[in-house]
């Protein structure tokens, strides 16, 4: 964690591994929940 653009890598790592579910909403722990096209958003973010 004490790198940023690592822990960015590894995060955008993590989530390109659930872009294979089919899901359309996203909760998170932090921030607002994405009701709609949420695999689109995190496909953004993940690639």
């Amino acid at each position: 964690m004490d790198d940023p653009e690592e822990t960015k890598g590894a995060l955008q790592a993590a989530y390109r591994g659930l872009l294979g579910l089919d899901f359309d909403l996203l909760l998170l722990a932090h921030g607002d929940p994405v009701l709609n096209g949420a695999k689109e958003a995190l496909a953004r973010f993940a690639c």
